[in-house]
């Protein structure tokens, strides 16, 4: 929540600023401005659940990890484009295809080598965790203990 706090006024900068940029002179050239006043409350509900999204993303990754994240967002994506082609019979290409796939299988290929074999420890008789490998760190130490503590 924390990281919320300075990320999201700079992110919300960038796309006012990108927005006035590229969208601004496309909404009032067609008149579309005016959809804000016809609709607050949908705009207002949009707002909220894309800063309640935020919210559940930073929870997710703090019980689970980034890659669990990534996963549950393209599977979010393909149903999606699922629901859009079976729904609004939308087409698919074999080239969006094939990039949906590619992506699928980099972060499945990706979440693979993350996940690598966990840090050699052994339990002492006193209940104490000893790494023994030296290539772990003592920021991974203090970790350990702290969770054990817990």
């Amino acid at each position: 929540l924390e990281g919320q706090y300075f990320l999201a006024p700079a992110g919300a900068a960038c796309l006012l600023l990108l927005s006035i940029v590229f969208e601004f002179p496309t909404i009032m050239e067609k008149g579309d401005f005016i959809k804000f006043h016809e609709h607050p409350l949908s705009f207002a509900l949009a707002g909220c659940l894309g800063f309640g999204v935020q919210l559940l993303t930073s929870s997710v990754i703090k019980l689970t990890s980034s890659i669990t994240v990534k996963v549950l967002s393209q599977l979010r994506n393909a149903l999606v484009v699922l629901s859009g082609v079976f729904m609004f019979g939308e087409v698919v290409t074999g080239l969006q295809l094939l990039g949906y796939v590619v992506s699928v299988v980099g972060i499945m290929r990706y979440s693979l080598l993350q996940g690598g074999p966990s840090p050699p420890v052994r339990q002492q008789a006193s209940g104490a965790t000893e790494f023994k490998d030296a290539e772990y760190s003592q920021v991974d130490k203090q970790d350990q203990e702290r969770r054990e503590s817990n």
